[in-house]
């Protein structure tokens, strides 16, 4: 198999797994008309340690507040909790959005525009935008 047909199967699993993805919110969610969901958490889809992981959020949270941008905590998960990871809600365009998670190297984030959820590729440039359905049904209460 060429290097270039492992790394489409590679990226079209991972596009399938954040499909899937389900939202832990530990308070209620705000009501801002449209903001994305970003991770820093295993760039590129490479799985980091929880050290790692977690310096790379440390990062991830200095570059919003520079940017002055609104947001709050929000585990991204598996349906069956076997993954998670720990994300931020963030008011902001999609443009916006994408410009920090292509900067953290993350291959996708979650636009929620009107409780409409869509999966958005970042470094999957081969994936287009996917419309998953409503925000609020993927979203489960719980601690984080």
């Amino acid at each position: 198999m060429h290097e270039n047909e492992t790394s489409n199967q590679t990226a079209s699993a991972l596009w399938q797994l954040y499909r899937e993805t389900i939202f832990i919110s530990p308070r209620p969610l705000p009501v801002w008309p449209r903001f994305v969901i970003v991770t820093s958490w295993n760039p590129r889809g490479t799985i980091l340690s929880a050290d790692q992981n977690q310096r790379l959020e440390k990062k991830l949270l200095t570059r919003i507040n520079q940017l002055t941008l609104k947001h709050l905590p929000i585990l991204g998960a598996a349906p069956d909790l076997s993954h998670t990871e720990s994300s931020w809600l963030i008011e902001c365009s999609v443009e916006k959005g994408l410009a920090v998670a292509k900067e953290f190297q993350q291959n996708a984030l979650y636009y929620v525009v009107q409780d409409k959820l869509w999966l958005w590729p970042c470094l999957l440039t081969s994936h287009h935008p996917t419309l998953l359905g409503s925000f609020q049904f993927r979203v489960r209460k719980g601690e984080q």
